[in-house]
């Protein structure tokens, strides 16, 4: 995958807990960025990986992969075509797109970042997290890619046993290469662990990107108290099932698809304790029934019960955010998502 073409380091994302230590993280590690407006006509995109747009200048791998994006060219094909095919189809399709409006987002070591469409609306981190500066707030994850800002309340605890308890809390995502827009999910935050359970049918705000930055913020800053006191009444009482209910085999299966798309094959069945021969005799066996099912309805005649599993929800979930905590940025919140899709499907249902 990219055979000789070199690029500029990634910065890591860390937690910390003080918001004096995340503004001298963002300082020291130089989480900025500074956009340039261009053509994509005008950049030179080299052989070795590199951009020109008045200068030669190192882009960071995910920067690169998000030029291609932009020209029409979807990561896995770009990852794994050989090279001089790549730039082909890159010179051809920037030829045809021109006239396109870009951003170089240049970091304050002159390497740049990433490349997005323009216009480039995103605040900075700083400016991010000055408006909730005094904010009773539990952790904050911060990276080039993503800034997590997890704000507790500690008044709505949801205690389902003797060591753990939950707490409903907003998490303010933010991006300064625009991974993601800005926007705040309300959710449930787990004090056994350092992950979170991501519950996004709580609430979610996202910024209104029509209104000028400082004002854009102060609008969201409103809404931080974005959850639904329903959903949470509901949740109260539908959790202690959860912590005993098993699964079913079709969302073994559910479960493992969508878990094998964000982390690969091997780890979604190291998460549910499967070989992969137990796991294509698991899904083979569901299809069999499904269809078997699908034509019993056809004719009018009853359909099997759905087999149960041995693997416990709060076991595989344990597992997912155990996973999560290793994983960057927008990888690492959408398993911690998943994890908290299952959960609301199960406890709301």
């Amino acid at each position: 995958m990219y055979e000789n073409m070199h690029f500029a380091p990634r910065k890591d994302a860390t937690r910390v807990t003080d918001m004096n230590e995340a503004l001298a993280y963002i300082q020291d590690t130089g989480l900025t960025v500074t956009p340039h407006t261009t053509l994509l006509g005008e950049l030179s995109i080299n052989d070795d990986g590199s951009i020109t747009n008045g200068e030669q200048r190192l882009i960071t791998e995910y920067g690169f992969e998000n030029l291609c994006k932009l020209l029409g060219i979807p990561n896995p094909f770009a990852r794994k075509i050989p090279v001089d095919l790549l730039f082909t189809n890159i010179r051809r399709l920037q030829n045809e797109k021109a006239g396109v409006p870009i951003e170089l987002l240049e970091r304050p070591d002159g390497t740049v970042a990433t490349v997005v469409k323009s216009p480039y609306k995103e605040a900075s981190y700083g400016d991010l997290l000055a408006f909730f500066d005094g904010s009773p707030f539990k952790y904050i994850d911060v990276g080039e890619r993503w800034l997590t800002l997890a704000i507790t309340f500690e008044e709505t605890p949801i205690h389902y046993d003797e060591q753990d308890t939950l707490y409903v809390g907003t998490f303010v995502h933010g991006s300064i290469t625009r991974d993601i827009p800005l926007h705040m999910e309300s959710g449930l935050y787990r004090t056994q662990c350092e992950n979170s359970f991501l519950m996004p049918y709580f609430g979610k705000v996202r910024a209104n990107y029509k209104l000028e930055a400082q004002e854009r913020l102060l609008a969201f800053r409103d809404n931080v108290r974005c959850y639904d006191g329903q959903i949470l009444d509901q949740i109260r009482r539908g959790f202690p099932i959860f912590q005993t209910r098993k699964m079913w085999r079709r969302e073994v299966v559910q479960v493992w698809r969508k878990l094998s798309n964000l982390v690969g094959q091997a780890d979604a069945d190291r998460l549910l304790s499967l070989d992969q021969e137990t796991r294509t005799a698991v899904i083979e066996a569901e299809h069999a029934e499904s269809v078997e099912n699908r034509i019993a309805r056809l004719q009018g005649k009853a359909v099997s019960d759905p087999v149960l599993s041995d693997l416990s929800y709060y076991d595989v979930l344990n597992a997912m955010t155990f996973q999560a905590k290793g994983m960057h940025e927008k990888s690492k919140l959408d398993v911690e998502r998943l994890a908290g899709r299952i959960i609301q499907d199960v406890v709301l249902n």
